[in-house]
């Protein structure tokens, strides 16, 4: 199945963030095509659905506490900013990244999480200079 042509990245962004927010990571796979490529922040590389969306994701979300404070449009490019809580055994580590969310022809085609705004916005910059 095709995913969705979105003519708002930013509304499909936000509405991807509620989804979260009220039914965690099984709601946001309801809402996202299966063939979205996934980079989360602690793992810097792209994982399995099975493993974004699976009980290791849901395990994974379970320990987080992530909010989206600011979302800006960049071209085919959706950046979401905001904060993230990870609790560990021995308390917290509070980190504010920016998560972007690359589209295709309206399409949604990726996810990755970045350490900093200045991170995030190299990574629009050169997807946008190779035509994405």
């Amino acid at each position: 199945m095709a995913a969705p042509v979105h003519t708002d990245p930013v509304a499909l962004v936000r509405s991807i963030w509620s989804a979260y927010a009220s039914g965690g990571v099984d709601a946001v796979a309801a809402l996202v095509d299966h063939d979205v490529e996934w980079v989360p922040l602690s793992e810097g590389h792209a994982v399995p659905p099975d493993r974004m969306f699976g009980e290791a994701g849901r395990e994974r979300a379970s320990r987080l506490s992530a909010t989206a404070h600011r979302f800006e449009a960049h071209g085919e490019c959706v950046l979401a900013h905001g904060s993230l809580r990870t609790f560990r055994e021995s308390g917290f580590v509070d980190v504010q990244p920016s998560w972007v969310y690359f589209f295709r022809g309206g399409r949604l085609v990726r996810c990755v999480g970045y350490r900093t705004r200045e991170d995030a916005l190299r990574a629009i910059a050169e997807f946008s200079a190779t035509g994405g």
